[in-house]
C-alpha cells in the first residue's frame, strides 16, 4: 500500500470538516443503486473539482494520481481525468457496506487498517485482475473498465465491507477518465452515464 495510518490521521481532520467541499455528511449511499443503503459509514471526497487546499491532501492526491496513470497504461485504459477522486473512509464499530461494484474504471486501495473487513467475491476466478494485482496491490475493476474496454472486457469486481468489532479506516482512489470520453457500447459519454449512475446510488438523509 502507498499510504500508512499516519497519513490517514493527518488527512482526516481536514477531510471530515466543513473546510473540505468534498465532505457532505448528509449523503447516504446505495452502492448498487438498488435501495440497499449503507449505514454508519462516513466518507469524504478529495478532488480538483472541490479544490484541494490542504497541503497533505494535495500530496496524497498527486501520489495516487501517478500510480493510477501507471495502471491505466498497463490496462490499456484512458488516462485519469480531473474527476478522479480520493476517498477517505471511517467505519465505526458494526458498520458495513453491501456487496457491490464501483462505477469508476478501477479503484486503488492506498491504505486499510484492517484488511479482514474487506471482502472480494470470486477474485480468484479473474485471471486479469489477479495479474494486475501483482503490480498494483489492492486494485479492483469498476463498471467503466468493463464499458470502455474493447474485445475481452475487464470484469467489474464485486466486493463488500463486513462489520467488525473494531473501527475500520481506509483511503482509496477512484480512477475516472475524462468526462467527455465516449462509451461506444452505450453511445453516450462518461458524463452522461455517470450522472445517471450517481442518481441511483445516493440520497440525502
Amino acid at each position: 500500500m502507498l499510504l500508512t495510518e499516519q497519513d490517514w490521521d493527518n488527512l482526516a481532520p481536514w477531510a471530515f470538516s466543513s473546510q473540505n467541499k468534498g465532505f457532505n455528511p448528509a449523503v447516504q449511499e446505495s452502492p448498487n443503486g438498488d435501495n440497499n443503503w449503507d449505514n454508519k459509514k462516513v466518507y469524504a471526497h478529495i478532488a480538483p473539482k472541490y479544490g484541494i487546499e490542504n497541503p497533505t491532501a494535495a500530496i496524497i492526491y498527486t501520489r495516487a494520481l501517478i500510480q493510477a496513470a501507471k495502471a491505466c497504461k498497463y490496462l490499456k485504459l484512458p488516462l485519469p481525468g480531473p474527476d478522479s477522486t480520493l476517498r477517505i473512509l471511517h467505519y465505526p464499530v458494526g458498520a458495513s457496506s453491501h456487496s457491490h461494484t464501483d462505477f469508476d474504471m478501477f479503484t486503488l486501495c492506498l491504505y486499510r487498517n484492517d484488511t479482514s473487513g474487506f471482502v472480494y467475491e470470486e477474485i480468484e476466478q479473474d485471471k486479469v485482475l489477479t495479474s494486475a494485482r501483482t503490480l498494483f496491490p489492492g486494485i479492483h475493476f469498476g463498471e467503466l473498465a468493463n464499458l470502455l474496454t474493447v474485445g475481452a472486457a475487464l470484469k467489474s469486481t464485486k466486493h463488500r465491507v463486513q462489520s467488525l468489532s473494531t473501527v475500520q479506516k481506509s483511503i482509496v482512489f477512484f480512477c475516472m477518465p475524462e468526462l467527455d470520453t465516449k462509451i461506444h457500447k452505450l453511445n453516450c459519454t462518461v458524463l452522461e452515464w455517470l450522472n445517471e449512475r450517481k442518481e441511483r446510488s445516493r440520497r440525502a438523509q
